[in-house]
């Protein structure tokens, strides 16, 4: 392990302090500085790795009434990754085997010191390679963050084609080509954009790029915009890399494209906001790097409010997109007012608005602040002919001398707004943010900003898990999960800790669609290989009252060559239960397409059975409760008579959280088709399951 990894945090499982103490001194004496805890009961494990990281377990075979196998069990459920060690009486070919099996790195006989001080540096380094490759893996995606950020503000119209369809545009493509929506141009073939007179030529030198026969092509073509206007271009064909994919750059000049009338076209698109006319975050975020460089120098204080209206994701789930983008633009016009014409103002997120102000002190800050805030939380919104109401938090941050970076003026603003929305009013307030008070610049980022940043770095993978048959057949079924990469570590959030933070922030239809054009190419690349696999694709409220989505999963669907059957789209009881009109439109769209829909989280109560009457569902899978009940007589009792209600429904079931074998034959007594959970396979990277084995 090398020397940058300092401490060695370490949990013990032995039947006295001293035996714990004797593994702690052999560590010392080989070099590591070390600290330990010693596991003293089921609930306390629970609560260190919930709360703390590890880096070593070493484990007796049975101590305080836990077993090794017991304690690896509840680590490897809760995705840790660090190695653990069983320190057995005897280590012979059976004992060692059935370690490994239950998920051990390895297993040493007692009182062999200096095997195990070797098994555990080994396993130390190996665990310091692992974090140093997350590390330049996070170094390299800083690195591609800032080439994309080059690409976005770019003049030049690039895009990435991959097998002949967009992968990546800028907006100086999208601008020359009438395109608002990215996804409907990754759905596009870069043939379609081009005249039948210039296509053979086209694919020619299409053809020359990706064989590696040509470092660059360039030709003079016809192009067609999204409504079918023609103009003359020259094209420039090169072999690139984007996403880890082998693709290819398309950059397009016009003939025009040295005009001032063009020039300034192109500046105005990529530096505002299509939706509000306001600058977007990129031309803001570079204003701000400028505003700090000015202010160490002594120009003077300016002031960045970060301005986010409350509950806005709930707000346009009732009044509808197009209601929701009145209630921006409507935003937008009070912050230019308020702010003046002379000063930054710019849509920062998809609800969040910041301003950089001219101030003669913090008061006059804060007074400009509470205006904003009382003017918006007292204006009524005109939506299609109604009025709807909204509120606003304010967070301001001084940009002075003393101000480190631009990212922690920006973090500071949006610190303080938490800090509102954290308080006993939960928002419609206004914080000036205190370093001296709040943290400085040491203070900890907000869940929120992490998630953003993860959501614009596009931090998440997605994981497979088997969705297995009970009857004996051999189909391919994995649910999608999602996973979301911390920062500066190597630790793997699950779902449940960053989704209901996503739609706080209004940022789960992003997260959606991502999850989705990733899971349709990678069963498409999958099913190309001859799997006939099926994909449960999880969904959160934000697809279900998302009018467009529907039609985006078609042209999805389509560019990919997918058989749309191959997709189950999986919604929450609950979620379709709160937005139940949207959610039948939602899910009876995507049963035309010919996707297949799985309703999750069950509850089995009379409203559960009535949604069958608003619209058809192919799978039915029934909350975890029901299987955590199992393990009582009584509970036994309700998942049979769960599963008979459904069956008389005609619905296929499918049991999640199956984690041992002794539930499986009440279940399959019971006529359950499928079951899912750990006992059988955890999540997985990729789709390579032996559903056959099973």
């Amino acid at each position: 392990m090398s020397k940058e990894d300092d401490i060695v945090r370490l949990l013990l499982l032995t039947e006295s302090q001293n035996e714990g103490e004797q593994l702690v001194s052999l560590l010392r004496n080989r070099g590591y500085a070390t600290r330990a805890h010693h596991i003293s009961s089921n609930e306390d494990l629970e609560t260190n790795l919930q709360e703390k990281d590890w880096d070593l377990l070493l484990a007796q075979q049975e101590a305080h009434g836990m077993t090794a196998a017991g304690v690896i069990a509840s680590i490897r459920k809760s995705e840790k990754t660090f190695p653990l060690i069983i320190i057995a009486p005897a280590a012979d070919s059976e004992t060692v085997t059935a370690g490994l099996e239950m998920g051990a790195s390895d297993v040493v006989p007692a009182g062999e010191d200096q095997r195990l001080g070797l098994v555990i540096a080994r396993e130390l380094a190996s665990l310091s390679e692992r974090k140093k490759r997350v590390r330049a893996e996070n170094a390299l995606e800083e690195t591609d963050k800032r080439c994309q950020l080059l690409l976005h503000s770019s003049r030049d119209a690039i895009s990435y084609v991959h097998d002949g369809m967009h992968i990546y545009a800028n907006e100086t493509y999208m601008e020359m080509f009438g395109y608002d929506d990215p996804e409907e141009l990754e759905c596009t073939p870069l043939v379609d954009m081009i005249t039948a007179d210039s296509l053979a030529e086209l694919k020619e030198r299409l053809k020359k790029v990706s064989s590696g026969g040509s470092a660059e092509e360039e030709f003079e073509c016809e192009c067609t915009t999204a409504d079918s206007t023609k103009f003359k271009g020259r094209m420039f064909l090169s072999p690139a890399r984007y996403d880890g994919e082998s693709c290819t750059q398309v950059l397009i000049r016009t003939a025009s494209v040295d005009s001032a009338e063009f020039e300034e076209r192109l500046k105005e698109a990529t530096s505002h906001d299509q939706l509000t006319g306001l600058y977007n975050r990129p031309h803001f975020t570079a204003q701000i790097e400028t505003a700090v460089a000015e202010a160490k120098a002594g120009s003077g204080d300016r002031a960045l409010l970060y301005i986010g209206i409350d509950h806005f994701d709930k707000t346009r789930a009732e009044i509808g997109m197009a209601g929701g983008d009145r209630i921006l633009k409507q935003v937008a016009d009070i912050l230019t007012k308020l702010c003046g014409n002379d000063q930054l103002v710019s849509r920062f997120a998809d609800d969040v608005f910041t301003a950089l102000v001219d101030v003669q002190d913090s008061k006059q800050a804060v007074e400009l602040g509470t205006s904003i805030q009382k003017t918006i939380a007292e204006h009524l919104f005109d939506v299609q002919e109604k009025t709807a109401r909204a509120t606003a938090t304010v967070g301001i941050s001084i940009i002075d001398k003393l101000t480190p970076t631009a990212n922690e003026a920006i973090t500071r603003a949006h610190s303080a707004v938490e800090k509102v929305r954290d308080s006993e009013s939960g928002g419609n307030g206004v914080h000036l943010y205190d370093p001296a008070r709040d943290g400085g610049s040491g203070g900890s980022v907000s869940q929120v900003e992490k998630l953003q940043r993860a959501v614009e770095g596009e931090r998440f993978k997605v994981m497979f898990q088997p969705v297995i048959s009970l009857m004996g057949e051999t189909e391919e079924l994995y649910e999608a999960t999602m996973r979301m990469l911390e920062e500066d570590s190597d630790d793997e959030l699950p779902p449940g800790k960053f989704l209901e933070i996503a739609a706080e922030a209004g940022l789960g239809a992003q997260i959606d669609r991502w999850a989705t054009l990733n899971c349709i190419k990678t069963l498409a690349g999958h099913r190309a290989k001859g799997h006939e696999t099926m994909l449960f694709i999880n969904l959160t409220h934000a697809s279900v009252t998302d009018p467009s989505f529907t039609a985006w999963v078609g042209k999805a669907v389509k560019a990919a060559k997918l058989p749309p059957e191959s997709l189950v789209f999986q919604y929450r009881e609950l979620e379709v239960v709160n937005y139940l009109k949207k959610a039948k439109e939602s899910l009876n769209q995507l049963r035309e397409l010919g996707c297949r829909i799985c309703l999750k989280h069950f509850q089995g109560t009379d409203t559960s059975f009535d949604l069958f009457n608003h619209f058809g569902v192919d799978f039915v899978k029934v909350d975890g409760m029901f299987t955590r009940a199992m393990e009582k007589s009584e509970g036994k009792d309700e998942m049979r008579e769960l599963i008979k209600r459904l069956q008389e429904a005609e619905k296929t079931v499918i049991v999640p959280m199956v984690e041992n074998a002794n539930m499986i034959p009440t279940l399959f007594s019971a006529g359950v088709k499928f079951i899912q959970g750990y006992y059988f396979q955890a999540p997985m990277p990729s789709m390579d399951f032996n559903f056959a084995g099973e």
